[in-house]
């Protein structure tokens, strides 16, 4: 009998809010977001820091969204939304 190894995704997805995109963030980044978010809760002005991740692009081959690793984009973090 074989033993299953548990796989932790690489990138978690993100929606911007306001640019209606997916995004996807390195796992080891999203800490970043988190102690953002829980620094900043409640708050009116919330800052404008920025994370880098990747834009999802549409393939017309497999008509389907993929990760678009060619650029690395910065992302305000107070526009992204975890994508469920």
């Amino acid at each position: 009998m074989a033993i299953l190894k548990s796989i932790k995704p690489q990138h978690l997805i993100y929606e911007h809010a306001e640019l209606n995109i997916l995004v996807a963030i390195p796992t080891k980044d999203t800490q970043k977001i988190k102690s953002f978010w829980k620094s900043n809760k409640g708050k009116s002005n919330i800052p404008t820091d920025t994370i880098q991740g990747y834009r999802f692009v549409h393939d017309d081959e497999q008509e389907s969204l993929k990760i678009d690793f060619s650029t690395l984009e910065d992302f305000e973090i107070r526009s992204l939304q975890k994508y469920a």
